[in-house]
């Protein structure tokens, strides 16, 4: 039985994700009171981590929490899991898929190739937030907050879009972030009653015959994070074997 003030809390990275995954929200909201909200963190919580990868992004997640907590007027007790949904933006790609180009403004991603300007600072990039992925899909302890006196321990899992949320739902890379507003939004508005429609469109870019640490092993290989893929699947199949 979940109780009334239960929430999921999904960690995204900008208001885009949160318009693409409405269609989901509003269902888990017909099964969960209070439903699913949504903690936007302006931008990918692994830059920026070079080192100690498990220890300082998890201290990231657990202070967005705290925020989102603080903000919201929440309690830690409310919150039932954390989701938190990530794009892979192709750092699993091997070194000879990344062409420098120093006439380029910024970074593109194709199918079998990333152009960019500056390969040596991509690579970084790519070798640090792979690193932080592989630790945080492996990861099967609760997260830890304090509440009162007592230790609260809430769920963790990480999921992925690749290359990244627009990719996966508006077929489209490269977007400006006036697209992906606008490409979010009319998403949005099309599935807002059609679950089912939603659900098609995550499905047929899944490797439904994989289970979650497969799913993460196989984004994970040869070039495929170049590739127009997602395991949240996995998770609306947890909702919909609970409903």
């Amino acid at each position: 039985m979940i109780k009334e003030s239960q929430i999921d809390l999904f960690i995204v990275e900008g208001p885009s994700d949160e318009q693409y995954l409405n269609p989901v929200k509003k269902h888990i909201e017909s099964i969960m009171p209070n439903g699913l909200k949504f903690r936007i963190t302006r931008g990918d919580l692994c830059l920026g981590i070079k080192s100690n990868h498990k220890a300082q992004i998890l201290q990231k997640i657990h202070d967005q929490v705290e925020d989102f907590v603080s903000i919201e007027h929440f309690r830690i007790t409310d919150i039932r899991h954390i989701y938190h949904i990530v794009d892979i933006d192709g750092v699993y790609v091997n070194e000879n898929s990344v062409i420098e180009d120093k006439t380029l403004p910024s970074i593109t991603y194709y199918r079998d190739h990333i152009e960019v300007k500056n390969k040596y600072e991509i690579l970084k990039r790519n070798e640090n937030k792979s690193k932080i992925l592989d630790c945080m899909y492996t990861y099967t302890q609760p997260i830890k907050f304090t509440y009162g006196k007592k230790e609260v321990a809430i769920p963790y899992k990480i999921y992925y879009f690749s290359q990244n949320i627009d990719d996966v739902f508006s077929n489209k890379l490269n977007s400006s972030d006036e697209d992906k507003e606008n490409d979010s939004i009319d998403f949005a508005v099309k599935y807002k009653n059609n679950f089912n429609g939603f659900v098609s469109v995550v499905n047929e870019n899944a490797n439904l015959n994989l289970n979650y640490k497969d799913s993460w092993r196989y984004i994970s290989k040869e070039e495929h994070s170049l590739e127009r893929k997602t395991n949240i699947n996995l998770l609306i199949d947890e909702y919909l074997k609970n409903e």
